[in-house]
C-alpha cells in the first residue's frame, strides 16, 4: 500500500519535469455527501454520517493538472445483519485524478475530471480495493485566489472481498453519486 501512495505522489512530477510546467497549482477541500445507487452491503448496511476530502494539484502543464487526494467517509451501522457487530465504518480513499480546467466566464471555472484511487474499508476488519472516478468540479471566483467548490463525482468502487457467487455483487462492489461542497485555493493563474 505504502509503495501505490509514493507512485501516486510522485508519477505526475516524473512524466511531466519540463519548463513549461507549473507545479503547486492549487488545494481543494470540501465536505463530500456520498449517495448510494445500487443495492449493496453499504446501501443496506450503512448509513453516511459525514465526508470529508483534500486535495492537491501537484503538476499543471497547459490545462491538464494532476490532483492527488484523500478521502474520508464515516458511516453509522443500521443493519447488523449485513454490517457486521460494529456501530460504524470508515471508507478512506487515496487517489490520483487528471483534471481539465475551462474557464466558463471571469467568475466560473470548470473542471472536470477522471481518477482512480485506492481504498480501504474499515468496519470490524479492514478491506481493501479500487475506485474508478469520474466527476466536475464549477468554481465560483470569490477573490483572486480563493473560490467556492461544487462538484458532482461518480464513484464505482470494487472490494477485495470473498463471497460466494450469488452475493459477490452485493458485497465485492459499490457505486455512487457524490456531492462536493467546498473551497478551492489557487496559488497560481491558468494561462
Amino acid at each position: 500500500m505504502k509503495l501505490k501512495i509514493y507512485f501516486l505522489l510522485l508519477f505526475p512530477i516524473l512524466v511531466f519535469a519540463q519548463s513549461k510546467v507549473k507545479f503547486f497549482n492549487e488545494v481543494n477541500i470540501a465536505y463530500t455527501v456520498p449517495n448510494q445507487l445500487e443495492n449493496t452491503f453499504l446501501k443496506e448496511g450503512f448509513k453516511n454520517n459525514f465526508g470529508f476530502f483534500s486535495e492537491f494539484e501537484h503538476v499543471t502543464y497547459k490545462k491538464f493538472g494532476f490532483i492527488n487526494g484523500f478521502q474520508i467517509n464515516k458511516y453509522n451501522v443500521t443493519n447488523s445483519s449485513v454490517a457486521g457487530n460494529a456501530k460504524n465504518a470508515t471508507l478512506q480513499t487515496i487517489h490520483l485524478k487528471l483534471v481539465y480546467h475551462l474557464k466558463a466566464t471571469n467568475k466560473i471555472n470548470i473542471d472536470p475530471y477522471v481518477g482512480y484511487g485506492f481504498i480501504e474499508f474499515r468496519n470490524i476488519n479492514k478491506t481493501y480495493g479500487n475506485s474508478y472516478i469520474l466527476g466536475t468540479n464549477f468554481n465560483y471566483n470569490l477573490y483572486k485566489k480563493l473560490s467556492l467548490l461544487v462538484g458532482v463525482q461518480y464513484n464505482v468502487t470494487q472490494y477485495d472481498i470473498t463471497t460466494n457467487a450469488a452475493e459477490k455483487h452485493f458485497f465485492n462492489s459499490s457505486n455512487n453519486l457524490q456531492l462536493n461542497i467546498g473551497l478551492n485555493f489557487r496559488f497560481r493563474t491558468l494561462d
